[in-house]
Protein backbone atom coordinates (compact mmCIF):
# COMPACT_ATOMS: atom_id res chain seq x y z
CA UNK A 1 0.00 0.00 0.00
CA UNK A 2 1.24 3.53 -0.67
CA UNK A 3 1.16 6.98 1.00
CA UNK A 4 0.67 9.55 -1.41
CA UNK A 5 1.86 12.89 -0.26
CA UNK A 6 -0.60 15.55 -0.10
CA UNK A 7 1.14 18.56 1.84
CA UNK A 8 3.99 18.58 4.35
CA UNK A 9 1.69 18.11 6.93
CA UNK A 10 -0.53 15.58 5.89
CA UNK A 11 -0.80 11.94 4.68
CA UNK A 12 -4.02 9.98 3.74
CA UNK A 13 -3.79 5.85 3.20
CA UNK A 14 -5.26 4.81 0.56
CA UNK A 15 -6.59 0.88 0.41
CA UNK A 16 -8.37 -0.53 -3.03
CA UNK A 17 -11.21 -2.55 -2.17
CA UNK A 18 -11.70 -5.76 -4.31
CA UNK A 19 -15.02 -6.77 -4.68
CA UNK A 20 -15.80 -9.67 -1.57
CA UNK A 21 -13.76 -6.88 0.53
CA UNK A 22 -16.35 -4.52 -0.95
CA UNK A 23 -19.08 -6.49 0.16
CA UNK A 24 -18.03 -7.14 3.44
CA UNK A 25 -17.70 -3.08 3.65
CA UNK A 26 -20.90 -2.57 2.49
CA UNK A 27 -22.61 -4.65 5.33
CA UNK A 28 -20.24 -2.72 8.17
CA UNK A 29 -21.04 0.52 6.83
CA UNK A 30 -24.32 0.70 4.83
CA UNK A 31 -25.89 2.49 7.83
CA UNK A 32 -23.59 5.45 6.54
CA UNK A 33 -24.83 5.24 2.70
CA UNK A 34 -25.39 8.30 1.10
CA UNK A 35 -28.98 8.69 -0.26
CA UNK A 36 -29.65 8.31 -4.14
CA UNK A 37 -28.28 10.99 -5.91
CA UNK A 38 -26.55 12.41 -3.44
CA UNK A 39 -23.30 13.97 -3.92
CA UNK A 40 -20.15 15.22 -1.55
CA UNK A 41 -21.39 14.37 2.08
CA UNK A 42 -19.35 15.54 5.01
CA UNK A 43 -20.58 13.99 8.49
CA UNK A 44 -20.45 14.49 12.11
CA UNK A 45 -17.75 12.64 13.75
CA UNK A 46 -14.73 13.82 11.98
CA UNK A 47 -12.93 16.34 10.08
CA UNK A 48 -12.55 16.40 6.49
CA UNK A 49 -9.01 15.71 5.27
CA UNK A 50 -7.21 15.45 8.63
CA UNK A 51 -4.19 13.70 9.46
CA UNK A 52 -4.44 10.08 9.33
CA UNK A 53 -7.75 9.50 7.54
CA UNK A 54 -8.13 6.16 5.43
CA UNK A 55 -9.19 7.46 1.69
CA UNK A 56 -10.86 4.13 0.34
CA UNK A 57 -12.79 3.33 -3.22
CA UNK A 58 -15.69 1.52 -2.92
CA UNK A 59 -16.21 0.16 -6.36
CA UNK A 60 -19.11 -1.77 -6.56
CA UNK A 61 -20.81 1.01 -4.21
CA UNK A 62 -19.87 3.48 -6.38
CA UNK A 63 -18.41 5.76 -4.33
CA UNK A 64 -15.24 7.45 -2.59
CA UNK A 65 -15.20 7.98 1.17
CA UNK A 66 -12.68 9.48 3.56
CA UNK A 67 -13.31 7.29 6.95
CA UNK A 68 -11.67 8.02 10.64
CA UNK A 69 -10.03 4.92 11.20
CA UNK A 70 -10.40 5.93 15.78
CA UNK A 71 -14.31 6.48 15.08
CA UNK A 72 -14.90 3.93 11.97
CA UNK A 73 -17.23 7.08 11.00
CA UNK A 74 -17.38 8.42 7.25
CA UNK A 75 -16.24 12.12 7.47
CA UNK A 76 -16.56 12.86 3.30
CA UNK A 77 -18.10 10.75 0.55
CA UNK A 78 -18.29 10.98 -3.30
CA UNK A 79 -20.72 9.08 -5.20
CA UNK A 80 -24.01 7.36 -4.84
CA UNK A 81 -23.15 4.85 -2.55
CA UNK A 82 -25.70 2.42 -5.07
CA UNK A 83 -24.36 -0.47 -6.42
CA UNK A 84 -27.26 -0.57 -9.18
CA UNK A 85 -27.12 3.19 -10.04
CA UNK A 86 -25.58 4.33 -13.21
CA UNK A 87 -25.67 7.19 -14.00
CA UNK A 88 -22.13 8.67 -15.05
CA UNK A 89 -21.90 12.33 -15.22
CA UNK A 90 -21.97 15.26 -12.16
CA UNK A 91 -22.20 14.05 -8.35
CA UNK A 92 -21.27 10.47 -9.43
CA UNK A 93 -18.60 8.11 -9.89
CA UNK A 94 -19.41 4.81 -11.34
CA UNK A 95 -16.81 1.55 -10.47
CA UNK A 96 -14.57 4.16 -8.84
CA UNK A 97 -10.97 1.86 -8.99
CA UNK A 98 -8.60 4.53 -7.78
CA UNK A 99 -8.34 7.81 -5.80
CA UNK A 100 -5.92 10.02 -4.40
CA UNK A 101 -6.05 13.30 -1.95
CA UNK A 102 -4.67 15.96 -3.55
CA UNK A 103 -3.21 19.30 -2.40
CA UNK A 104 -5.92 22.20 -1.37
CA UNK A 105 -8.39 19.49 -0.50
CA UNK A 106 -9.03 18.31 -3.87
CA UNK A 107 -9.73 14.60 -4.51
CA UNK A 108 -8.78 12.85 -8.05
CA UNK A 109 -10.23 10.07 -9.17
CA UNK A 110 -10.70 7.07 -12.27
CA UNK A 111 -14.47 6.20 -12.98
CA UNK A 112 -13.56 2.37 -13.91
CA UNK A 113 -17.03 1.58 -14.77
CA UNK A 114 -18.60 -1.62 -13.85
CA UNK A 115 -18.70 -4.92 -15.61
CA UNK A 116 -21.19 -7.05 -17.75
CA UNK A 117 -22.99 -9.49 -15.26
CA UNK A 118 -20.70 -8.22 -11.80
CA UNK A 119 -24.00 -6.87 -10.15
CA UNK A 120 -27.40 -7.97 -10.06
CA UNK A 121 -29.75 -5.62 -11.74
CA UNK A 122 -26.83 -4.15 -14.16
CA UNK A 123 -26.43 -7.69 -16.35
CA UNK A 124 -24.67 -4.75 -19.07
CA UNK A 125 -22.90 -3.51 -16.49
CA UNK A 126 -22.34 0.26 -16.57
CA UNK A 127 -19.72 2.03 -18.84
CA UNK A 128 -17.97 5.58 -16.88
CA UNK A 129 -14.48 5.85 -18.45
CA UNK A 130 -13.72 9.47 -16.43
CA UNK A 131 -10.80 10.41 -14.54
CA UNK A 132 -11.70 13.41 -12.57
CA UNK A 133 -11.19 15.81 -9.70
CA UNK A 134 -13.80 17.25 -7.48
CA UNK A 135 -13.51 19.71 -4.62
CA UNK A 136 -14.94 18.99 -0.84
CA UNK A 137 -18.15 19.98 -1.61
CA UNK A 138 -18.54 17.49 -4.57
CA UNK A 139 -17.78 20.00 -7.70
CA UNK A 140 -16.31 18.03 -10.44
CA UNK A 141 -13.39 20.77 -11.03
CA UNK A 142 -11.70 18.80 -14.25
CA UNK A 143 -12.28 16.11 -15.98
CA UNK A 144 -10.75 14.12 -18.82
CA UNK A 145 -13.15 11.57 -20.52
CA UNK A 146 -17.06 11.38 -21.66
CA UNK A 147 -19.16 9.76 -19.11
CA UNK A 148 -20.41 6.45 -20.58
CA UNK A 149 -18.51 6.93 -24.35
CA UNK A 150 -15.36 4.45 -24.55
CA UNK A 151 -12.83 5.21 -26.91
CA UNK A 152 -8.75 6.15 -27.44
CA UNK A 153 -9.48 9.56 -29.35
CA UNK A 154 -8.86 13.19 -27.57
CA UNK A 155 -10.68 13.29 -24.22
CA UNK A 156 -12.21 9.16 -24.29
CA UNK A 157 -11.10 6.21 -22.23
CA UNK A 158 -11.50 3.00 -21.93
CA UNK A 159 -11.46 1.46 -18.53
CA UNK A 160 -9.35 4.06 -16.66
CA UNK A 161 -7.73 1.80 -13.49
CA UNK A 162 -5.22 4.10 -12.38
CA UNK A 163 -4.69 7.49 -11.82
CA UNK A 164 -1.68 9.51 -9.70
CA UNK A 165 -0.63 13.44 -9.84
CA UNK A 166 2.92 13.94 -10.73
CA UNK A 167 4.65 16.28 -8.48
CA UNK A 168 5.89 18.72 -10.97
CA UNK A 169 2.79 20.42 -11.86
CA UNK A 170 -0.16 20.39 -8.74
CA UNK A 171 -4.29 20.40 -10.05
CA UNK A 172 -4.77 22.87 -7.38
CA UNK A 173 -3.30 25.59 -9.67
CA UNK A 174 -6.88 24.81 -12.01
CA UNK A 175 -9.85 26.79 -11.84
CA UNK A 176 -12.80 25.34 -11.47
CA UNK A 177 -15.31 24.80 -14.21
CA UNK A 178 -18.47 25.24 -14.09
CA UNK A 179 -19.73 22.12 -15.81
CA UNK A 180 -17.72 19.39 -16.46
CA UNK A 181 -17.96 18.73 -20.81
CA UNK A 182 -19.77 15.32 -21.20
Amino acid sequence: MRTPKISSNYRVTKAIIYPLQAAILLLLLFQFALPLGAHAQTTVGGTFNTKGNILITDQFNNRVIEVNPSTKQIVWSFGSGKSTLCNPGPGAIIGSNDAERLSGGLTVMAGTGIPPNTIPGLPNGCVDNRVIVVDQSGNIVWQYGQAGVTGAGPNQLNVPVFVVQLPNHPLSHYRPRQQPDN
